[in-house]
Order: structure tokens, then C-alpha cells, then sequence
């Protein structure tokens, strides 16, 4: 009985702040929509930081103190991620899993 009670409240709180004002401007009615994706680049900077930061976090140790190598600054500017070793079959797969984002649900 609680969840339902409280459930209603945050639904009816809810509409009541998106018609709040605040300094005369309204809160809510606005929707913003990002996309379709035209340029997939994106995703394959967002999946390399994230393997990056997954390969930092099971090779350091949890009672290490000192900085690793790998985070300290690089001078080396062609310095490429896991992805760009991919092979075009790999490439290809990580695509076919991209169709969805890049076509627009409207």
C-alpha cells in the first residue's frame, strides 16, 4: 500500500513541477531529442575509453600506491585504441550492432 501511495504522489508531484516557474520561466514542456547518429566515430571513442578504463581497473592492484605507467602523460600522439586494431570483420560486426542507433524511431 505504501509503494502504490507513494508511487501517486511522485506522479502527481511530477505534472505539478513541470508547470512550476522559476524567475517567470517555465520548468518542463520541453522535449529535446538527439539523433539519429550520422557518424558512428563517436561510439568507437566511447568503447575504447571504456575498455581503457576497464583494463586499468583489473590490472591494478588494490593496495598499490604509485601511479601506472599507462596513466601517466604519453608523448606519443599516434597512440591508437583497442579498436583501431580491429580487423574489418570485427568492424563490421560492432556496425551491424550500431543500425539500430543510427535509424531514427521518430
Amino acid at each position: 500500500m505504501t509503494g502504490l501511495l507513494g508511487g501517486g504522489s511522485a506522479a502527481v508531484g511530477a505534472k505539478q513541477a513541470t508547470g512550476t516557474k522559476v524567475k517567470g520561466l517555465p520548468l518542463g514542456h520541453m522535449k529535446i531529442q538527439v539523433g539519429p547518429m550520422k557518424n558512428e566515430q563517436i561510439l568507437y571513442i566511447l568503447l575504447d575509453r571504456a575498455l581503457i578504463y576497464f583494463s586499468h581497473v583489473i590490472n591494478w592492484a588494490h593496495s598499490r600506491r604509485d601511479q601506472p605507467k599507462s596513466l601517466r602523460l604519453k608523448s606519443d600522439p599516434t597512440k591508437k585504441g583497442f579498436t583501431s586494431q580491429w580487423d574489418a570483420s570485427l568492424k563490421k560486426l560492432f556496425s551491424f550492432f550500431l543500425k539500430p542507433l543510427k535509424k531514427g524511431t521518430g
